[in-house]
C-alpha cells in the first residue's frame, strides 16, 4: 500500500489516474455512487463514469461511446484508489450484509454510519481492508455469513467439516482446501484477468 494513498484517503478526496494513456480525475471513494447503486457497478461498468468529474466524464464517454473499455477503466481506477477488484467485491458483499457488518464494526469500535455517509471518516478502502480480514474468520458475523453458518470459532469449523455435518454443498473453508482447489480458483481469476488484458490490447 502506498503511504501517500493512505494520507490522501479523506472524505471527498479526488484522485487522478491513467487508463488507456489518458488521465482522468475521479472520486477516491466509490461509495459516492451511493450505497444503493454501488452493487450495480460490477454489473454495469459504465457506472465508473459517474465517479469522474464533469470534464473527465465527458472525455471518457466521447472516447468510448459504447462503453467497451469500461471494464479496463474500472480496473485501473480500482487499483489507483487502493481497492483492486478484490476490494470492490468485498464492498459489494458488505453492502449485501449490512446488519452483520454493523455488528462486527461495532465490536472493533467503528460506526457503520461513518462509512455509509461519504462525508464520514471511514472510507471504502478501509472498510474493504477490514472486510477482507473478517471474511475468512468464521467467528465474525460477516465471515459466518460468507460461509452460510452460525458464527463459530475456527476449531468448530474444522471439526464440523471433518465430520461432514455441514453438507456437501457447503463452501470449504480456505484452511481445508486442497492445493488443486486453490489452483483452480487461481486459474479462474487468471482467466478473468486475461479477458481484461485482451480488451486492453484492443484499446
Amino acid at each position: 500500500m502506498n503511504a501517500r494513498l493512505v494520507l490522501k484517503d479523506k472524505p471527498g478526496a479526488w484522485i487522478q489516474f491513467t487508463t488507456g494513456g489518458k488521465a482522468y480525475r475521479a472520486r477516491m471513494d466509490p461509495l459516492w455512487l451511493g450505497a444503493e447503486r454501488f452493487p450495480e457497478l460490477l454489473k454495469d461498468t459504465r457506472l465508473v463514469w459517474q465517479l469522474f468529474d464533469e470534464k473527465s466524464r465527458m472525455r471518457a464517454m466521447l472516447d468510448d461511446l459504447f462503453g467497451s473499455r469500461t471494464l479496463v477503466m474500472l480496473q485501473d481506477y480500482a487499483e489507483a484508489v487502493g481497492l483492486g477488484f478484490g476490494g470492490l467485491y468485498h464492498l459489494d458483499f458488505a453492502l449485501k450484509h449490512l446488519d452483520e457488518l454493523e455488528i462486527d464494526l461495532l465490536r472493533l469500535g467503528f460506526d457503520i454510519a461513518d462509512w455509509l455517509d461519504v462525508s464520514g471518516p471511514l472510507s471504502s478502502r478501509r472498510v474493504a481492508l477490514i472486510v477482507g480480514d473478517l471474511l475468512d474468520r468464521p467467528e465474525t458475523q460477516i465471515g459466518a455469513a460468507r460461509m452460510d453458518i452460525p458464527p463459530v470459532d475456527k476449531s468448530a469449523v474444522v471439526l464440523a467439516q471433518i465430520a461432514g455435518s455441514m453438507g456437501k454443498e457447503a463452501e470449504t473453508h480456505m484452511y481445508l482446501k486442497t492445493r488443486s482447489e486453490l489452483r483452480a480458483e487461481a486459474e479462474a481469476r487468471a482467466e478473468e484477468q486475461a479477458r481484461i488484458d485482451r480488451i486492453r490490447k484492443r484499446w
